[in-house]
């Protein structure tokens, strides 16, 4: 799958995502730092690409309706670092396609994963 990765995802996880064979590419490669969200998004439309974040705003599906974008997941996860962001998504995308995630929004817990409609 492709992926964006949101400056706030941890480099350690980007780097072993990239080592199992997932095309992504970190934001900081390609944008500065701090821009707007709809301009990060706007770059994850533009490359095709699935956005992986932890900003909160992205599950907001009337400011960033799912039909618009080739999918979101948002990490939520109470005191995060680069192996459990690592670790929750390696557990959750075994269950899912890329059909599953495209034009929807997932959001990752520490012990669930569910769909924001």
């Amino acid at each position: 799958m492709r992926f964006l990765a949101d400056e706030n995802i941890p480099v350690w996880t980007i780097g072993k995502l990239d080592e199992i064979g997932h095309d992504i590419i970190p934001l900081i490669q390609i944008a500065n730092r701090g821009i707007p969200d709809a301009e990060v998004l706007n770059i994850a439309i533009r490359e095709q690409r699935i956005l992986l974040t932890s900003d909160a705003d992205f599950c907001n599906t009337l400011l960033y309706p799912p039909e618009k974008h080739y999918g979101i997941i948002v990490f939520r996860l109470h005191q995060p670092n680069g192996y459990k962001f690592f670790n929750r998504f390696i557990e959750v995308l075994e269950k899912l396609s890329y059909c599953d995630l495209k034009h929807r929004v997932l959001i990752i817990r520490d012990k669930t994963a569910s769909f924001r409609e």
